[in-house]
């Protein structure tokens, strides 16, 4: 059976070479297990659980105000460190999963993606810092943002540093380590939370100071798991190559847009609607947060396996499973628009019943999402970020333009109405590229590349006819 040339080494150079010489290639079985897939839907379907409550306890200990507040810290953290990736976290899982380099090889990319990732979301931090002042000055509503600047900055850094172990893991497909751990700080943070309600200190800086504290533990325990069995230290200089700033040119493009459309909406809500519309918001995407984490999960399966398959027919079936799967999930999210209202009043109160309508147009917009997460990684296979990094610059625009017109209409809602707008266009066209390639995917199956060279040049990605 076909599958990527995957070496694993770690251990004494006598172990790293029997074996390489017993089995230079992991069947395809292996990589696509249940196993695997079981680990990283279970570690998100936990995370969401324990974020579920989270949001619960958030909600009523502070508040639509309070927790809007709260939603800007988060949204200030998860941009900086979204727009300070560089695309690197899928570009080091593309590089490294089809076949592991010699342990110095290994250590090079690692070492060098990690010191960029570094450099960016650090520049990014002081960056964000020096224009708190200037936005403050500029609109009228943006100290409600300046004032989460500084946690935010702190909990970005240590959250990059996470981040990046995370994607070594993912690309020794040691999905259990990552799911375990990001379970177990899920539910830390849940009780430190609870804690905090029970004995009536919840506040919105004692919720930011536990939420940056326990960042920091989560990043070190994933960094200490992510050289474990593996030999990543010491640190190396790094060496950029040619082909990986050209591979993460692109998909920068597309991870900064993507950061952009998540994070801005928050943010534009708290500018132009208020703590109060912000909190709403927030409440609506915490409770269908399940959806985009499980996806989340998906994708970190999906993205290796759609590199890997060499065979036609088991392509074919992966096409065949993942239509079936979109048509199931936006009925699903169909379904759940009716009985979203009385769950919204029950977990989080009277005094979020405006958030309804959020709730009820964002799980349509995840809904049509799995459609482009599933097909998602044929785009990169074949070779299609550039395309997929202006159709994000676009939607970014889209996305702008109609929280400008709809904000100040209906708040929370509107902004919800054009996220499942640009939701819909994304999901639209990446099932129409892959669809129009099918041909192309069915009959130019990519050999199994013997290192990033060949993984990023023009003769190993099919391109379209």
């Amino acid at each position: 059976m076909g599958g990527s040339a995957v070496q694993r080494f770690g251990g004494c150079p006598a172990h790293r070479a029997r074996r390489t010489a017993q089995s230079a290639v992991k069947p395809f079985h292996k990589l696509l297990s249940v196993r695997l897939v079981g680990w990283s839907v279970s570690g998100a379907a936990s995370h969401a659980v324990f974020g579920a409550i989270t949001t619960i306890v958030l909600a009523r200990g502070l508040g639509p105000e309070g927790l809007g507040a709260y939603g800007v810290f988060l949204a200030v953290a998860f941009l900086l460190n979204q727009l300070g990736s560089l695309g690197l976290g899928t570009a080091y899982v593309r590089l490294a999963t089809p076949q592991f380099q010699a342990a110095s090889e290994v250590r090079t990319v690692s070492w060098t993606f990690f010191y960029a990732r570094g450099f960016a979301v650090g520049g990014l931090a002081i960056l964000a810092l020096l224009s708190g002042e200037l936005a403050n000055r500029m609109f009228a509503g943006a100290g409600a943002v300046r004032a989460y600047l500084l946690p935010g900055v702190a909990a970005a850094v240590l959250m990059a540093v996470g981040d990046h172990y995370s994607e070594v893991l993912r690309a020794r497909l040691a999905h259990r380590s990552a799911a375990t751990v990001r379970a177990v700080m899920a539910a830390a943070r849940t009780l430190a939370y609870l804690t905090l309600l029970s004995v009536d200190a919840l506040t919105v800086s004692s919720a930011i100071t536990a939420a940056v504290l326990l960042v920091a533990v989560e990043s070190g325990t994933l960094a200490t798991l992510g050289h474990r069995g593996v030999q990543l230290w010491p640190p190396v200089r790094p060496q950029l190559r040619r082909e990986w700033i050209a591979l993460s040119w692109w998909l920068f493009l597309t991870s900064a847009t993507t950061a952009l459309l998540t994070h801005t909406d928050t943010l534009l809500l708290a500018t132009l609607g208020g703590s109060a519309e912000t909190g709403l918001w927030v409440a609506a995407s915490r409770l269908v947060s399940p959806i985009p984490l499980l996806v989340g999960a998906l994708w970190s399966v999906v993205l290796p396996i759609s590199m890997a398959l060499t065979d036609p027919g088991k392509l074919e079936r992966y096409l065949a499973w993942s239509g079936h799967t979109a048509v199931v999930s936006l009925a699903l999210a169909a379904v759940g628009t009716l009985i979203v209202g009385p769950i919204v009043t029950l977990l989080f109160g009277d005094s979020y019943v405006s958030a309804i309508a959020a709730a009820q147009w964002l799980l349509v917009g995840f809904g049509l999402n799995v459609a482009a997460v599933l097909y998602g990684g044929l785009i990169h296979r074949l070779g299609l970020e550039r395309a997929l990094a202006g159709l994000s610059v676009v939607l970014l625009i889209g996305n702008g333009i109609g929280d400008l017109v709809l904000i100040p209409l209906y708040g929370a809602a509107g902004c919800a109405a054009v996220t499942t707008a640009v939701m819909f266009v994304g999901a639209a066209w990446t099932v129409w590229r892959v669809e129009r390639a099918r041909e192309t995917l069915l009959t130019e199956v990519p050999p199994p590349s013997n290192g990033p060279e060949r993984i990023t040049d023009g003769n190993t990605m099919p391109t379209e006819p």
